[in-house]
């Protein structure tokens, strides 16, 4: 017995509404942690970039790239405690994982080809949910005033369904190092912030 067109808009209309719940419900935004307690203190900001209060010196600029291709930004900063690392991918592009070497780049981990092992990167996160915009912390103290960044990273697109369309590994531009690249940056003095509205009168 065939069914009436009523009885099939509604079944279809309530399967649409069951979809669509699934859908918004399930992609809101997190605050992930690392699961080590000897992992770099990392915070999600959920409504935009997480600052310092107080920023010591002038923050640096780079971009994430594939080849001569920009999928993102990447701005570095610090306070007297940590280092902050701001990342704001373009055209839909959504982090998925990202590892991070902050320090001498002769100290870089290495494979037996003489190429960059990221799997030994003492700092790496994965976004199950991915992400667009994301702040990295990591303790500032044990860094030399100026080192190298490196970081890879791997972004996906995807689709109104979240199929994956497209994906991509990036590095953060900087000097050519090994298979890979180091993006320098000097730590900003927070002693002359701290002073710079002090009069010499």
């Amino acid at each position: 017995m065939s069914k009436s067109p009523t009885f099939v808009m509604k079944r279809y209309l309530f399967l649409t509404t069951t979809l669509l719940s699934l859908f918004f419900f399930g992609c809101e935004k997190e605050v992930i942690t690392p699961q080590s307690n000897d992992a770099p203190e990392l915070t999600l900001s959920t409504e935009g970039h997480i600052r310092p209060t107080v920023q010591c010196g002038s923050s640096s600029y780079t971009t994430f790239k594939n080849g001569t291709t920009p999928y993102g930004s990447v701005e570095i900063l610090n306070n007297s405690e940590q280092l902050f690392i701001l990342t704001d991918m373009n055209n839909g592009w959504l982090l998925e994982s990202v590892k991070i070497f902050a320090g001498n780049t002769v100290n870089l981990p290495k494979g037996f080809g003489g190429t960059i092992e990221l799997e030994e990167f003492p700092f790496q996160m994965i976004h199950p949910r991915r992400v667009d915009k994301y702040t990295y912390t990591l303790p500032v103290a044990s860094l030399p005033t100026c080192f190298g960044v490196t970081i890879w990273a791997k972004a996906a697109q995807v689709n109104m369904f979240g199929q994956v369309t497209n994906r991509v590994d990036l590095w953060a531009n900087g000097a050519a190092v090994l298979n890979g690249f180091s993006f320098q940056y000097c730590k900003g003095s927070c002693f002359m912030n701290n002073n710079s509205n002090q009069s010499d009168i």
